[in-house]
């Protein structure tokens, strides 16, 4: 008795709300599974004759890519919920494993890149190693030293006796 008279007092679902709600329901950034399982919970309530195909019917709706589509449409009434289901599944693997390889494939370059750089700089000091030795070389330059040449005190490379004959030698 208490059951059918809460059955009776209960609110009544509107199927035409509930309906509405099920085809608002988007495909946006969440899991194939996820999706899925979000349309299932809002097509529980419509009351639909194949349950099934209308959640197969929103799911070819939701697809972008241009090929999967192809695919779906390609097996045309054919097409049941578990294969759309499947099909989704292997393009969201595949589109992993693409994005995955061009990481890959751009790790590779950015190595590569690294190593030719590394290899065109090899032997060429670097500029701070560059800014000391010149700065060394101007040390000596301008510091006096006593000549073994001539046996005078001077500048480097400004001995007066560089490339003539000594004249006790003569």
């Amino acid at each position: 008795v208490m059951e059918a008279f809460t059955k009776y007092f209960a609110p009544k679902t509107n199927i035409l709300h509930e309906r509405f709600k099920f085809h608002k329901v988007k495909f946006t950034g969440q899991s194939l599974t996820e999706f899925v399982t979000e349309l299932k919970t809002a097509a529980a309530t419509c009351e639909f004759a194949d349950r099934d195909e209308m959640i197969r019917d929103r799911l070819v709706a939701e697809v972008t890519d241009g090929h999967l589509l192809n695919k779906m449409l390609d097996e045309g009434g054919e097409l049941t919920l578990e294969r759309a289901v499947e099909l989704c599944k292997r393009y969201e693997m595949r589109k992993k494993e693409i994005s995955d390889f061009r990481n890959e494939k751009k790790d590779e370059q950015q190595v590569d890149a690294l190593r030719k750089k590394d290899k065109t700089q090899q032997g060429r000091p670097s500029t701070s190693k560059q800014m000391k030795k010149r700065s060394e070389h101007v040390n000596l330059e301008n510091r006096k030293y006593l000549c073994k040449k001539c046996n005078f005190e001077h500048n480097a490379f400004n001995c007066p006796a560089y490339g003539k004959n000594c004249n006790n030698c003569n």
